[in-house]
């Protein structure tokens, strides 16, 4: 992959504009970034990825940017769109006394419902 697609794509996503709502309630112990064939870098206005990765049965996003659209595959972690495919990954940070609270779901006719909850 050329290295001036990857900096198109990472330029895009870092452009855009996304308004999250107030009522998500996403920390900052995440970052999602690309990988351009020689370097990560940081997506800027992460929160929109973030916020979908942690919802139950989420596969990928697409994202419309100033290039066109652009899909991340939260299982292949690869972004693809334009003209190829674009590493991307997930990194969290935890200080010593944080734990990452996970949620563990299953489907039950056509819903997903959270283990252990009523």
């Amino acid at each position: 992959m050329s290295n001036l697609y990857s900096i198109t794509v990472q330029r895009a996503l870092q452009k855009e504009t996304i308004t999250a709502s107030n009522n998500m309630a996403v920390s900052n112990i995440y970052e999602w970034q690309l990988f351009d064939g020689s370097k990560w870098s940081s997506i800027c206005n992460d929160i929109i990825i973030e916020t979908h990765y942690c919802q139950p049965g989420a596969s990928g996003i697409t994202l419309h940017t100033s290039i066109g659209s652009l899909y991340i595959d939260f299982d292949a972690m690869t972004v693809s769109g334009i003209c190829g495919n674009v590493l991307v990954r997930r990194n969290t940070f935890l200080s010593n006394n944080q734990k990452q609270e996970v949620g563990w779901y299953y489907k039950d006719n056509q819903r997903w419902c959270q283990y252990g909850a009523q």
